[in-house]
């Protein structure tokens, strides 16, 4: 017994003396695993202004490149800088505040290479203006080149809010960039919080990219972006992707917030555009919530793309913008599943320069709007505007349609269908004009128009300035005032007219396969009948002749019919008498 027991203590002894060596080994060749950048003389603290610590953490990062080291760590610790940093191949770089106290005129961190993660990092570029810059070289904070697999997460990035830099940038790219990874990122007072770009400045090191496309592949999400305190309408978007001479694919934003800023009469605070693309291919914006966009051209702005898709997004208080702007798509563009509230412009179909076809807008909410509600005109083919509210149309212009789709010279609309949408008028003192149109053919169906007589005392209009509208099954209209329609009216059921809830209806030309039912008195060729039909002319037609059976054939009382040789009136229920027809 008494040997088991020494065995048992000397097998201990040896146990903890191998734990010991084991752990002492793991702290001696902790460089292997993570880079601390203190090893290689950075100096933590945000008091020592007079230091340099970029020859230091590029000295870390380097060792980390030319030695297999995947991580190099700040230890959540903060370093001031001057000068520019380069990520490379296989590096993450993280846990690290970096404090520039002196503006770049390009970004200040640049990744360059593949496989390259940044994860849990502060850049804060300084304040006050600087001599040599302007709005074309005022500096930024990451730049992408020839970048490929990059995970970019868990990063705020400030300007300091009276820096000056309008056209300062957040996450930007020139070059190259693929398969790129932009995670919880927070920007405060960036002019241009994300952008790339094929058409400025394509050059780094030397370098012409200006021959390539930038790449393929963006996935934006879970991020705030916000917008500079004091900066133009025409700086800052927080994200463009603009590539109209090589086009960018497979984008997504998904849960992007682009908060409200202080908001001043003269709308000068807040971004250009919310999320703004030129000719991208595969797009995907989604649950994204964007306000205080003060220009026309859109919270959300899409042209010269196809395969888009908008999706359940809340774009709200752009008092002197608009909620999506869409131009020159060759389709699809499906907008979907979307609020948009208190905004100067609901949608603008903005086209100038190639066709728009296949568009979807469906199941969306439109509440209070000042501008126009849909507006578009150039070239528009294939558009279907279904299963929308549109709420409180409140125009502060005289006769603005709530819908107008305009020909804009030879190019006219083609092919749009108004399906199953709920239109309800707001609190507006102007006429409220649902639609007005210039093209080859429109279609509506099981629409529901509500005008409020007791608040808006104008007339409720749906005017067509075209040839050829199809309505289609039954429209429900509720209006306060008149309707007139300045084309032909083509109806497959039912016209139903009630001075309760009508007034007047006043048709240029009118074709029905259904019934026509007027509970008061119908006018052709006059605006007051005094019977139930009144003529204005000195003929009337019945086009088909009918000889009834015999003098007790069916017939209504007051029925008329003729045949070659009698006129026949029935004179009571089934009873016909017949005047002979002579000629002279």
């Amino acid at each position: 017994m008494q040997f088991i027991n020494n065995l048992c203590l000397k097998s201990t002894v040896v146990l903890f003396l191998f734990v010991c060596l084991h752990n002492s080994y793991a702290v001696n060749t902790i460089e292997e695993y993570i880079v601390d950048v203190r090893k290689y003389g950075a100096v933590e603290g945000g008091n020592c202004t007079d230091f340099d610590n970029n020859g230091c953490i590029q000295n870390a990062i380097n060792y980390a490149y030319n030695n297999g080291v995947n991580l190099i760590s700040g230890y959540n610790k903060q370093y001031l800088l001057h000068g520019i940093l380069e990520l490379k191949d296989n590096c993450t770089l993280q846990d690290i505040y970096l404090n520039y106290t002196d503006a770049k005129k390009i970004s200040s961190l640049v990744i360059k290479g593949e496989n390259i993660k940044l994860k849990n990092v502060t850049i804060i570029l300084p304040t006050g203006a600087y001599p040599g810059y302007s709005e074309t070289t005022s500096p930024g904070a990451i730049e992408l080149v020839d970048a490929k697999n990059v995970l970019i997460e868990n990063v705020k990035i400030c300007i300091a809010k009276n820096n000056n830099f309008s056209n300062s940038t957040g996450i930007q790219c020139q070059t190259k960039a693929s398969n790129i990874t932009i995670r919880n990122v927070e920007m405060d007072y960036v002019g241009w919080c994300i952008i790339y770009d094929d058409m400025h400045n394509r050059s780094y090191g030397g370098i012409d990219y200006s021959s390539f496309a930038i790449g393929q592949g963006l996935l934006i999400e879970n991020c705030t972006l916000g917008a500079p305190d004091k900066c133009s309408p025409s700086w800052g978007d927080a994200i463009e992707i603009n590539c109209p001479n090589y086009r960018f694919k497979d984008l997504t934003v998904r849960n992007v917030t682009i908060p409200k800023t202080v908001f001043v009469t003269d709308h000068s605070d807040g971004i250009g555009i919310g999320i703004g693309m030129d000719r991208c291919d595969n797009v995907l914006i989604e649950n994204c919530d964007i306000s205080n966009i003060p220009v026309i051209v859109g919270a959300i702005h899409v042209e010269r793309s196809t395969s888009v898709k908008i999706l359940n997004n809340f774009i709200h208080d752009c008092l002197t913008g608009s909620g999506f702007d869409i131009g020159d798509c060759p389709g699809p563009v499906i907008v979907q599943n979307n609020y948009v509230d208190n905004v100067f412009y609901w949608f603008v179909l903005r086209g100038s320069r190639e066709p728009q076809k296949n568009y979807l807008i469906d199941n969306n909410y439109f509440s209070n709007t000042t501008g126009y509600g849909i507006w578009g005109g150039y070239d528009i083919q294939d558009l279907v505007i279904s299963n929308n509210k549109f709420i409180k149309f409140n125009s502060e212009f005289p006769n603005i349609p709530l819908i107008y789709l305009a020909k804009e010279g030879e190019k006219t609309p083609k092919r749009i269908r108004i399906l199953n949408n709920d239109f309800v008028r707001g609190d507006g003192i102007n006429n409220c004009t649902i639609l007005s149109f210039s093209g080859d053919s429109i279609y509506s169906n099981d629409n529901s128009f509500i005008g409020y007589s007791d608040v808006c005392r104008d007339n409720f209009e749906t005017t067509i300035n075209s040839h050829g509208i199809a309505i289609e099954k039954q429209n429900k209209y509720i209006p306060a005032g008149d309707i007139t329609i300045k084309g032909n009216l083509t109806v497959d059921s039912k016209i139903q007219a009630s001075t309760a809830n009508i007034g007047s209806t006043t048709v240029a030309g009118l074709t029905s396969t259904g019934n026509i039912t007027a509970s008061e008195k119908v006018g052709i060729g006059c605006t007051d009948p005094q019977i139930k039909l009144d003529v204005s002319d000195n003929s009337i037609r019945i086009r088909t002749a009918k000889t009834p059976a015999s003098r007790s054939a069916p017939g209504f009382k007051g029925q008329i019919a003729w045949d070659t040789y009698y006129l026949y009136v029935c004179t009571a229920t089934n009873t016909w008498k017949r005047i002979a027809l002579y000629s002279w």
